[in-house]
């Protein structure tokens, strides 16, 4: 009689255990959350911080040398080259000087690759009496570009995609041809009488300064101002210590970094030049070049490149010696054609108006004047 009405109670009530239950397990669900499920976030999150250390640990590095560093003399470091009139692209890119014997010869050296890479664009070049030369463009990631200037001869290889036609135009070769690191891409004794021979290394991560950023912005391609960067500077450090030590304008050891391809400095005259307000153009109006630099090489001599289609090097022994990077108002130089010359090769007369301008009066003969002459000066810009 009693176990009757229990049972009825119970069918009663089932919904309302069912739903107690339900709401129960949810409450358990919440309050021990899977860690499973705090695991995922932090694994996303490790994957991206991972992926990003990826990126930098896999950044290029160099493991072959492009030559032998003891064949060389010094390398020029970047910015030290020149920077006027059509060489404009050289203050880009580092100058290597190959060791001479007494008669002034030099024995071609071997080029290597440093890195896996694939060739991009050439030119050949014959100059009337002189052995022809050639410039090689590699890529070598889609942010890196390595191109070679002044070079004798190339493989067998190369030469059957780059037909020997006379261009001083950057053209592609035929077919695809990479180079694993490591293996020969060409042999050079440099330019005929100077034996120096140019590296440009392109590196779009990385960004350098000058005083008009603005106008380098805009010329991506080419000179490449912006991403010009050391090739050393991807190499170990034992490596890279055995080019750092040749460093130098004028001999190997006169500087202990490879420079920078800006040598602007705000509100004084030091650095890249231009007559006009945008853009970089290789000409010259009467004496004056454009683009135009003056700067303090790393062998303590002034270098005024391009005036009266001239490079000047003052030398410390010079009257009228000054860092440019300490021109802030006016300054005259009295003008050398070699850093220990003291015959003087007229003037150059610089005067600061502001940031971004500058005016500049040029004599080839006589002594700086008093003051600054007004007439014929050029005004040239940032």
């Amino acid at each position: 009689m009693n176990e009757q009405p229990k049972k009825s109670l119970f069918r009663r009530f089932w919904w309302l255990i069912i739903i107690l239950a339900v709401l129960l397990a949810g409450f358990v669900l919440i309050t021990n959350k899977n860690p499973r499920d705090d695991k995922s976030e932090n694994l996303g999150k490790t994957i991206t911080e991972d992926a990003q250390n990826v990126k930098k640990d896999n950044d290029i590095k160099f493991t072959h040398q492009i030559f032998d560093p003891e064949k060389v003399s010094h390398i020029t470091p970047l910015g030290e080259l020149n920077g006027g009139y059509e060489e404009a692209q050289t203050i880009n890119g580092v100058m290597v000087n190959i060791k001479k014997d007494a008669g002034g010869n030099a024995d071609p050296i071997e080029v290597y690759a440093p890195a896996d890479m694939t060739l991009e664009d050439y030119s050949y070049f014959p100059d009337g009496n002189s052995p022809a030369q050639w410039h090689l463009g590699f890529r070598i990631s889609e942010d890196m570009k390595m191109s070679f200037d002044h070079l004798s001869s190339v493989p067998d290889e190369i030469k059957a995609v780059t037909p020997q036609t006379a261009s001083s135009a950057y053209v592609p070769p035929t077919k695809r041809l990479s180079f694993k690191a490591g293996e020969l891409i060409a042999t050079t004794s440099g330019t005929e009488q100077a034996h120096n021979w140019n590296i440009y290394l392109r590196d779009d991560r990385k960004v350098n300064t000058f005083v008009n950023q603005e106008r380098y912005e805009k010329v991506k391609q080419g000179y490449s101002f912006l991403n010009a960067a050391c090739p050393f500077d991807y190499y170990g450090d034992f490596e890279k210590s055995l080019y750092l030590a040749l460093m130098g304008y004028s001999k190997a050891g006169e500087s202990k970094t490879c420079g920078t391809n800006s040598k602007d400095a705000k509100g004084s005259v030091s650095g890249l030049w231009h007559l006009s307000k945008e853009g970089v153009q290789a000409e010259y109006q009467g004496q004056y070049a454009t683009p135009f630099s003056i700067y303090l090489a790393s062998s303590n001599e002034i270098i005024i490149y391009e005036i009266g289609k001239k490079r000047y090097i003052l030398g410390d022994k010079n009257s009228t010696y000054k860092d440019p990077t300490s021109v802030t108002d006016s300054h005259c130089y009295n003008l050398t054609e070699y850093g220990d010359s003291r015959s003087t090769q007229g003037y150059a007369y610089f005067k600061i108006v502001s940031d971004t301008e500058m005016k500049i009066n040029f004599n080839s003969s006589g002594s700086c004047p008093s003051s600054f002459p007004e007439t014929n000066a050029k005004t040239y810009y940032r």
